[in-house]
């Protein structure tokens, strides 16, 4: 008995509240909606040149490892490149750091 007078009251109270909800008018609602339509969004990031990802990297995804953006590679790229062996010259001219 209890549960359904609580219920109706509370039904009650939710429909008074409903009603004194003042929907949007028509006019506002429009104009909302063309200033919406009429905000430009940002341009897609530029596709690495070597796998054609965004060069920004997965939105979901962080890099604390990636080499420092080059403009042209996407992080993964980059640190693919980075962990490859170096030319064959470049391993023979090139002085290594002193290791003890």
């Amino acid at each position: 008995m209890r549960d359904k007078e609580q219920r109706r009251r509370r039904d009650e109270e939710w429909e008074r509240e409903r009603r004194q909800q003042v929907p949007w008018p028509v006019q506002e609602r429009e104009k909302w909606d063309a200033t919406a339509a009429v905000t430009p969004s940002e341009p897609p990031p530029a596709p690495c040149e070597r796998c054609g990802q965004p060069i920004t990297g997965s939105p979901v995804l962080s890099y604390p490892y990636a080499p420092p953006e080059d403009g042209r590679r996407c992080p993964d790229c980059r640190t693919h490149l980075a962990r490859q062996p170096p030319g064959l010259l470049k391993a023979l001219f090139t002085r290594t750091p002193f290791r003890s």
